[in-house]
């Protein structure tokens, strides 16, 4: 009976141990992000990161960990503007602990835009995040943290000067947008992780920068872009749009995706010349088909609340200049003109048509005036005709 109780007794004690040890990371889930070999290129040049590197899960690493844990749960709190992950140098099938010395482990190291430096001051959350902040370490020089937003709002204004300089993330989205919505909080996170580094987060208002959207050729919201030297990178539509995916798009898979160039813009030289008069035709119910019988004419149906139809005016304009002898250019206020629009089965503005040889043609492409110009001339052949419809005494009808 005493050997029995001897046994369990040390059943016990052995179970005590193994638990201290092994078992302690499941009855302790650390919250610091693992580092993973897609992200480790990024880090190591790019932005400020700190990266504990730990063995055991217990003693000094388990210490260590704790500290970072309370770290990272301030990024909120403290608006914190720089990464931290934790690297796993018990099994190191990735070579991430490569260089670090087994002895000197845990070791916590500070990445500044390539620049490595070892943590060696006090270990409590507040002196790590002074540190950080403050630019203290090894010899008296100091970091400069950037200035401004971690969000920068892009527009058909300033997004080819802004992104012909160094790397951009950039998110096209629309406010009614539910996987938007969804986005945005990880989206202000991902501002934060990058904030300070060489990559610059962006967004873009799709609704209300249509034409910057046709040039990214946006298909959906949200559509998200790495995107570099007039070149874009498609955020790839099966992956998950959570922080760790987006992260490792921004510092590395992006390198995976095939790129593309980006649709050139309008131009300053194809800005409206205000001292000519206007050449659009404005066409009504009354004089619609009377006027488009003869010739060819590309027609826009709009409504004047219609932001995209306000933002196409400047463009129609020196379209109207530019096609001047070649073809007529127009547009009918559907909203006034319900006749014609009806007929013609208008259900979204601006529409864009195309009269021709008896046929109708529906443009659906860039709205510039190269893209207007192409569409006459060669590319209308693309869509598929119709029939226009016969002239209709619309005020009879009613």
């Amino acid at each position: 009976m005493k050997t029995l109780v001897f046994f369990c007794i040390l059943f016990f004690l052995n179970s005590l141990v193994e638990f201290s040890t092994s078992e302690v990371e499941e009855y302790y889930k650390p919250k610091t992000p693992e580092l993973k070999k897609e992200l480790l290129e990024g880090v190591q040049t790019k932005g400020r990161w700190f990266v504990l590197y730990y063995r055991d899960f217990e003693s000094d690493s388990e210490r260590a960990i704790l500290i970072l844990d309370e770290v990272y749960a301030s990024k909120d709190t403290q608006g914190l503007d720089f990464g931290i992950l934790r690297a796993d140098c018990r099994v190191d099938a990735d070579g991430l602990c490569l260089g670090i010395s087994p002895a000197a482990i845990p070791v916590l190291k500070f990445f500044h835009n390539g620049q490595e430096y070892v943590y060696k001051g006090e270990w409590n959350a507040q002196s790590i995040i002074k540190y950080a902040r403050e630019g203290h370490y090894e010899g008296d020089e100091t970091f400069q943290d950037p200035s401004g937003d971690a969000i920068h709002n892009l527009n058909a204004k300033n997004f080819d000067k802004e992104t012909s300089k160094g790397e951009w993330i950039i998110q096209v989205f629309a406010p009614w947008c539910r996987y938007c919505k969804e986005l945005s909080p990880i989206w202000q996170e991902l501002g934060e992780r990058l904030a300070g580094q060489e990559i610059k987060l962006g967004q873009i208002d799709g609704t209300i920068e249509s034409g910057l959207a046709d040039r990214l050729e946006v298909r959906g919201f949200p559509a998200i872009y790495h995107i570099q030297n007039g070149q874009k990178r498609e955020f790839p539509g099966s992956s998950k749009r959570d922080l760790a995916s987006l992260l490792a798009f921004a510092l590395a898979s992006h390198k995976d995706v095939a790129p593309k160039p980006i649709l050139k813009g309008q131009t300053e030289e194809e800005e409206v010349d205000s001292n000519l008069p206007s050449l659009v035709v404005s066409l009504t119910d009354d004089d619609f088909f009377e006027k488009t019988k003869d010739g060819v004419w590309l027609i826009e149906f709009f409504a004047p609340w219609c932001g995209h139809c306000k933002k196409l005016v400047p463009t129609w304009e020196r379209l109207a200049q530019k096609a001047s002898g070649k073809f007529n250019v127009a547009k009918v206020d559907a909203t006034e003109n319900e006749g014609v629009a009806r007929a013609f089965g208008i259900r979204g503005f601006p529409t864009i048509k195309l009269l021709k040889d008896g046929k109708q043609y529906k443009f659906s492409g860039q709205r510039t005036t190269d893209a207007f110009m192409e569409f006459v001339e060669t590319q209308y052949q693309d869509s598929e005709p119709s029939d226009i419809p016969k002239d209709i005494d619309f005020h009879q009808e009613l």
